[in-house]
């Protein structure tokens, strides 16, 4: 077992009050309503957008993505479709997008993947040629500058769970520049009980726990099920309890002051033959929540995991969501997504957090440039 162990996401979260009001302007001009969770303000999205237009009830998005996708759209009691990649990219195919849509579309979800942009533009036009609309899914990453154009969705979706770049541990947001369907996300939420002493002891719990000697206690225990992908239906909407509220811009502020390793990647993988995709996206400049990269090809990577899992590497999620348990079963026979299928193979994701340091690095560095896998696993076992 190795002794250590970097988390694979997740900076500190900073467990400290902001002003009064502060919460207006980080989300100004758009109507933010708070939710229990991403995957909740997801559904709460879709059930407002349904409420405004009768008759649509398919939801599209990308075959490789988190299962929680399909689990609001589930419960918003509306049909998955899903569309390939484009090839190398963590984008949609538009020319397969075009076949899919249909006046029965609801809303096109266009994930921004660990903080990359999708092609919002491309997506917009494609979405008002049938009239449906656009929701931005910006769970896994936030603007790096106050007043930056990073939200571009008729609707956005937010997440602050465990890991995400704001986190509070618990909750999320929709925003939206529609005051109407803001108050309709809000009236499906309901309010639930919350217990602000115990919420603050997981805060402290999980800042101690990032640390690499404590963070291998839990990885190492199969039951946890640590960075598992697997479907979990949605049981309802609460909205987030207003108390986490005022701790929200603060961890807004850190997430934007924190030190964190992006600017270093790019020269540390030149002659790794991995693709660096938020170079290839030519998207260096905005923070992300990990720094993803794609293998030569799914065995090599696998075979690299092994080494890299200690220093935080990661294969997000396993594979396509058509193979992922219990997802079938609310997917109609769609045929093959070989982009996809492709990319969840050869993806693997570097932490890009505060608490990476340069030994950290280092080691990845040595590894990563060691073109064959037996000797950068022999050297990881001597």
């Amino acid at each position: 077992m190795n002794w250590t162990r970097v988390p694979p996401a997740g900076d500190r979260i900073p467990w400290q009050r902001g002003p009064r009001n502060a919460l207006r302007g980080l989300f100004a001009p758009w109507h933010a309503s708070l939710l229990g969770s991403g995957t909740q303000a997801l559904a709460a999205t879709l059930l407002a957008l349904r409420e405004a237009s009768p008759g649509r009830d398919e939801v599209i998005f990308a075959a490789y993505n988190c299962p929680a996708l399909v689990s609001a759209t589930v419960y918003a009691g509306c049909q998955p479709v899903l569309v390939d990649y484009e090839p190398e990219r963590p984008w949609l195919d538009l020319h397969a997008l075009a076949t899919k849509l249909s006046t029965r579309t609801l809303a096109v979800i266009a994930v921004d993947l660990l903080g990359l942009r999708e092609r919002h533009a491309g997506l917009r036009a494609a979405c008002a040629g049938v009239g449906c609309a656009l929701v931005q899914d910006g769970a896994q990453g936030f603007p790096s500058r106050a007043g930056e154009r990073a939200w571009q969705g008729d609707a956005v979706v937010l997440s602050f769970g465990r890991g995400k770049p704001v986190s509070l541990l618990t909750g999320g947001a929709v925003l939206t520049r529609d005051p109407e369907l803001a108050k309709e996300v809000a009236r499906v939420a309901d309010t639930v009980a919350f217990n602000g002493w115990r919420h603050a002891l997981k805060v402290r719990a999980y800042n101690l726990l990032r640390h690499p000697w404590l963070y291998a206690l839990p990885a190492a225990l199969p039951g946890l099920r640590l960075g598992e992908t697997r479907y979990t239906a949605l049981a309802g909407i609460q909205a987030m309890p207003a108390a986490l509220e005022p701790y929200l811009a603060p961890a807004v502020h850190a997430f934007r002051r924190a030190a964190h390793p992006q600017s270093i990647y790019p020269s540390l993988l030149a002659g790794s033959g991995v693709v660096d995709l938020p170079s290839v996206c030519r998207q260096r400049a905005e923070r992300l929540s990990r720094y993803p990269v794609l293998a030569r090809d799914a065995q090599y990577r696998d075979r690299m995991l092994e080494v890299l899992a200690p220093l935080g590497v990661s294969a997000l999620y396993g594979t396509i969501l058509p193979q992922v348990p219990g997802v079938g079963e609310h997917l109609a026979e769609q045929g093959e997504f070989p982009a996809a299928q492709a990319f969840a193979g050869r993806l693997m994701t570097l932490p890009n957090h505060d608490g990476v340091r340069r030994r950290h690095l280092t080691q990845l560095a040595r590894l990563l440039r060691n073109d064959a896998p037996g000797a950068v696993l022999a050297e990881a076992e001597a």
